[in-house]
């Protein structure tokens, strides 16, 4: 029996690194993006 937290490791393996991460990464520059907007209306 392999157990969850070895199976979340591999799938994060295959992934490439912590999908995490790179959630945080595209939601900062979709931040970034709309706040550029919001200044240019401004």
């Amino acid at each position: 029996m392999v157990d969850d937290k070895e199976i979340k490791e591999l799938i994060d393996k295959i992934r490439g690194t912590t999908p995490e991460d790179k959630i945080k990464e595209g939601v900062n520059i979709i931040i970034k993006a709309d706040a550029e907007k919001a200044k240019a209306k401004v």
